[in-house]
């Protein structure tokens, strides 16, 4: 047992029970053991929760297609926990909202345990042993309070080395090589144009990374969008096996990529639909907007949930994602940022002020940001100080953020899932 399993245990999540329902599922007819497991959720919420009960209303619901489509507007309700449920029967976290939209959430931690039960079997699909074998994480991180230490502790017991991407130039690029070449990897992980700006590198100087480090044995990326071109080129200039991941914090590991299959998706836990602008099913191989069911969250009722994603699946296969391909970020200094890469910065400004419920960031010009809030309150002086002081932070003091409240944020197609814009770059 390795610190990652042992930890879990500790905070008493129950991953034996987890994994003898894993080994359940693997014996049994995927597809009517999703079907029993979708029923089961919504009658335990219509049964136990009674801000789902008003939410579905008196609606006469024949057909799952009957149930009411949720959204992160109603998930942030603050009574919509099950009552049952006290605060050490819970894991909570929050996502990074990376559509533009944050949310606090809950599992029950049998839920949760199942997510990262899971979880270990894809790995192990792939010969990975998740919290053992050593992790190059091309990620941020809080650069500060209790938040950055909670994070540098994960990595400890998920065996993982953190290759900051707050600043991906030449120079920091070239530092991490000396990293890779004391340590003893065996697998890259991170945000795509992260991992894509170190194989461009790599490209560029005709540097082989599995000489300087012969231990790596495959590639993960995670979070953005990475095309059929792009995969290419990173199997190509790691020369490595890449595996495509696609999850939601809120709900569980999505979808990701086997030895033999493309984009496998999670039937263990979820039921994934691709409903189209009217919340009807379209065909097999149709692109819509994926809703999902979490099949074993008691905690709260992410029932027929709009993920805010659109996609395509064929046979139980996610065939294509259509969302969270964020543009770079230029600074003055010469900073190159993944887009992505404000998912901490954004973090930071929504657990202080939960009132944020959509936002938008545009870079206008090197040295400046636009961020469009819809709020639930007033726009305060205090926040545009705090969130200046946040960006200034984690970006450049030179930078200057300009703030506007709006109703709604309107946003142009292809750029529907994204939580950051640069106007410069395009």
């Amino acid at each position: 047992m390795n610190l990652f399993e042992i930890s879990l245990k500790l905070k008493k999540f129950p991953i034996k029970e987890a994994n003898q329902i894993l080994k359940e599922w693997q014996d049994s007819d995927v597809n009517q053991y999703a079907e029993q497991k979708k029923w089961q959720i919504f009658e335990y919420h219509k049964t136990n929760n009674p801000t789902y009960v008003k939410f579905i209303k008196d609606k006469s619901i024949s057909s799952w297609n009957d149930i009411p489509i949720i959204t992160k507007k109603e998930i942030r309700n603050k009574n919509i926990i099950t009552p049952h449920f006290s605060a050490k029967d819970l894991y909570k976290s929050k996502t990074s909202g990376s559509s533009g939209k944050p949310l606090i959430y809950v599992k029950d931690k049998l839920c949760h345990a199942m997510t990262w039960a899971y979880i270990n079997k894809c790995y192990n699909d792939i010969d990975i042993a998740y919290g053992k074998d050593l992790q190059a994480r091309f990620y941020a991180i809080p650069l500060e309070g209790a938040e950055y230490y909670t994070e540098k502790f994960k990595d400890f017991v998920s065996a993982r080395k953190r290759l900051l991407i707050y600043n991906l130039s030449d120079e920091y690029i070239h530092q991490y090589l000396n990293v890779f070449k004391k340590s003893s990897f065996k697998y890259l992980y991170g945000y795509t144009n992260s991992i894509m700006i170190f194989a461009k590198y790599l490209a560029k100087n005709k540097i082989d990374i599995t000489k300087i480090c012969p231990s790596l044995q495959c590639c993960i990326v995670t979070s953005e969008l990475c095309t059929p071109e792009d995969k290419q080129f990173l199997q190509e200039t790691f020369n490595l096996n890449v595996y495509n991941e696609y999850g939601a914090s809120e709900l569980a590991l999505v979808a990701m990529d086997s030895k033999d299959t493309h984009w496998p998706l999670n039937t263990f836990e979820l039921f994934i639909e691709v409903l189209n602008d009217d919340n009807q099913p379209v065909k097999d191989g149709d692109s819509g907007r994926l809703v999902i069911t979490s099949l074993y969250n008691k905690a709260m009722p992410f029932i027929r949930y709009d993920l805010g994603d659109i996609g395509t699946k064929k046979n139980n296969s996610l065939l294509q994602l259509d969302g969270r391909l964020n543009d770079m970020i230029y600074l003055p200094s010469g900073k190159t940022m993944p887009g992505f890469s404000l998912y901490y910065v954004t973090k930071s400004i929504v657990c202080k002020y939960p009132e944020i419920q959509e936002y938008l960031i545009k870079q206008t010009q090197l040295d400046t940001f636009t961020i469009e809030f819809v709020l639930d309150g007033m726009l305060s002086q205090k926040m545009i100080n705090e969130v200046t002081k946040t960006f200034q932070r984690y970006l450049e003091k030179s930078i200057k953020v300009n703030i506007i409240k709006c109703n709604k944020i309107d946003r142009h197609p292809n750029d529907k899932c994204k939580h950051f814009i640069s106007e410069i770059n395009r």
